[in-house]
């Protein structure tokens, strides 16, 4: 499937501008998000804490300040560069205005990746 074949929109964000994501008091992450979807960068250390089919309850802070509460199962992992990403489907997700307005809060604090598009 290719990404315009996608049923939502993904944001993914470069390495400096990553919104965190809090689970049981640990804070990872958020290399791409979607309304269903989230890809959080995992530290190799906590690999094995992480398995497929769990269910997580967490919350992302948004680099704009904002925050929103997920639920999601884990559904894969991948190897992206070097860092291992698990892939999370959320079953409470996030709505589109709030994806869109992180999407503008982006493009205006990092405006070069709208060029590299």
């Amino acid at each position: 499937m290719t990404e315009s074949n996608r049923q939502f929109f993904r944001l993914s964000y470069p390495r400096s501008g990553r919104p965190g994501f809090i689970l049981d008091g640990k804070s990872y992450e958020v290399a791409e998000v979607s309304e269903y979807g989230l890809r959080v960068a995992l530290p190799s250390t906590e690999a094995d804490e992480w398995s497929i089919e769990t269910t997580v309850c967490g919350r992302v802070c948004f680099s704009d300040g904002g925050t929103f509460d997920v639920v999601g199962e884990i559904v894969r992992f991948e190897d992206v560069g070097n860092e291992l990403h698990c892939a999370l489907h959320l079953s409470e997700g996030i709505p589109y205005a709030r994806i869109v307005a992180e999407q503008r809060f982006m493009l205006q604090v990092f405006p070069a990746a709208k060029k590299r598009k």
